[in-house]
């Protein structure tokens, strides 16, 4: 654990004590949810892997694998994730993780257009559902 307490006491000197243990607990919690969105992150890549092959975290364009990272980029931005983070856990940039939920959304709402995907997604999202009511 890092030593939160005296980063923020040195870089905010000017703020009241309260203010201080505010940001403190928010850091902290946060570095908390840092910790439980990879376990998330475990689960959705192993459904899209199952799904679209082992491509994934490579840096293939190989449409099946583009598929597979779309979806989970579009499954955590649903979930709350920012751009940013996505871009971490996904190694891409946060323009990149854009551009994968834009293709998403278009997939959601042409689905006549992207026929084959469409029928991957939805399996996607079956298997989700069954995955998150299992662990409940």
């Amino acid at each position: 654990m890092y030593n939160l307490d005296g980063i923020l006491i040195r870089e905010c000197l000017e703020l009241r004590q309260e203010h201080k243990q505010r940001l403190i607990t928010i850091l902290q919690d946060s570095m908390k949810n840092d910790e439980s969105d990879d376990s998330r992150f475990k689960v959705l890549l192993s459904i899209a892997t199952e799904l679209c092959g082992n491509g994934i975290m490579t840096r293939t364009i190989e449409p099946k694998s583009s598929l597979g990272r779309n979806m989970i980029a579009y499954q955590l931005r649903q979930e709350g994730y920012n751009s940013c983070h996505i871009g971490r856990l996904l190694e891409r940039n946060h323009s990149t993780v854009c551009a994968m939920i834009a293709k998403i959304n278009d997939l959601i709402e042409y689905p006549d257009v992207f026929v084959d995907e469409e029928a991957i997604w939805k399996e996607f999202q079956k298997r989700l559902k069954e995955h998150d009511e299992k662990c409940m």
